[in-house]
C-alpha cells in the first residue's frame, strides 16, 4: 500500500499549476547550521505544450564551474537502469518531477534488484525572495536525512 499512494500523489502533480522559482540566488545557506553553501543559483522556466521545464544553472563562485540542468515537472517517472555483468544485480534510479500548488516536488528511489535501498524527496518553493529546498529521506544504511536549504 505505501507504494501505491506514492505513485498516484505523483501522477496527480501533473494537473496543477507549478510555482514561479524564476531568479537569480547569490547567497544559499543551511537553515539549521547557517553555514554558508558555495554556490550561486539562477533558475529560469518555460512552459512547453502545458508542461513547465525548469532550467537550473549553478556556478561555483570561486571556481566558476557552471553546470546547467533542466527540469520537466510532468509527473512521469524517469527510469535509468544498469545491469552489472558481473554479479548480475540491477541498479536503478528513478525520479519522478512534478508540481502541486506552489511547490516543485521531486522523488528519487534508489533499487538494487527492484528493492528500494534510498529515498529522496525534496520539495522546492518560493517565499517572498527566498528558494526553500527541503529533502527528507533514507540514505543506504536506512538512516533518516533531512535538510533545508534557504537561497536568497
Amino acid at each position: 500500500m505505501k507504494f501505491i499512494l506514492p505513485l498516484f500523489f505523483f501522477y496527480s502533480l501533473n494537473i496543477f499549476a507549478c510555482p514561479k522559482l524564476s531568479g537569480k540566488y547569490s547567497r544559499c545557506f543551511d537553515a539549521r547550521t547557517l553555514n554558508p553553501i558555495n554556490v550561486n543559483l539562477e533558475i529560469s522556466q518555460k512552459v512547453v505544450n502545458k508542461i513547465t521545464i525548469f532550467t537550473v544553472k549553478s556556478t561555483d563562485p570561486h571556481s566558476q564551474e557552471t553546470s546547467t540542468e533542466e527540469y520537466r515537472a510532468d509527473g512521469k517517472t524517469i527510469i535509468q537502469s544498469e545491469r552489472d555483468p558481473e554479479t548480475g544485480s540491477t541498479i536503478s534510479l528513478e525520479t519522478t518531477i512534478g508540481c502541486d500548488g506552489d511547490i516543485l516536488k521531486s522523488l528519487i528511489e534508489l533499487k538494487q534488484d527492484g528493492q528500494i535501498f534510498s529515498r529522496l524527496l525534496t520539495s522546492l518553493t518560493k517565499i517572498n525572495l527566498q528558494l526553500i529546498q527541503t529533502s527528507v529521506g533514507t540514505d543506504e544504511n536506512g538512516e533518516e536525512q533531512e535538510t533545508q536549504v534557504i537561497c536568497e
